[in-house]
């Protein structure tokens, strides 16, 4: 492990969170569901419709979307190591992205969970069950969303200019990056 260097393992991250996001994406696409986090009340009865017919690709999309976030957060510690010369304001970085990205992946595990237990249940359910069901999902996909806009306010309204001024100040990684 002495060998291994953060950097590199960060680089490694940050070149495999976008091939998994489209990856992903394509896999989502591809099966009958939409996007991975629902929206609510019509929209959302139509993606629990989509996600029953969609099968095992939508999964599997699914949980190459959830790795996305995780690889991803790596790939911020990875810039965070070779940035840190930029001043201890840096540190900010790393942690507001890492914690935006939590939040994501948490954005995202709700509606996998919802895929494999809810939308059985509610496809299930008889009419007069599937308008309290209704209240129910619609409560976790606001859920889902509110956490992933905060999320992704704090990775590219706070931890993205942060990791670009460093770049552009340091030229420790090409400028073009920043």
């Amino acid at each position: 492990m002495q060998r291994l260097r953060l950097s590199t393992v960060g680089a490694v991250c940050a070149i495999l969170t976008p091939i998994l996001f489209f990856a992903g994406g394509i896999l989502l696409g591809t099966s009958s569901g939409q996007d991975l986090i629902p929206q609510t009340g019509a929209d959302g009865l139509e993606w629990i419709a989509d996600v029953d017919d969609a099968g095992d690709l939508f999964f599997v999309g699914a949980w190459l979307i959830v790795l996305v976030t995780l690889v991803g957060s790596v790939a911020l510690v990875g810039f965070y190591d070779v940035l840190k010369g930029a001043g201890p304001v840096l540190v900010l970085a790393p942690i507001l992205g890492v914690t935006g990205l939590v939040m994501v992946t948490i954005s995202h595990l709700i509606p996998v969970a919802l895929a494999y237990e809810f939308v059985p249940g509610y496809v299930a359910a008889e009419q007069a069950q599937q308008a309290s069901l209704a209240v129910t999902f619609d409560t976790f996909a606001n859920l889902a969303l509110v956490l992933n806009y905060t999320g992704n306010a704090l990775g590219w309204a706070v931890a993205l200019p942060l990791y670009g001024v460093a770049i552009l100040t340091t030229g420790a990684v090409p400028r073009w990056l920043g």
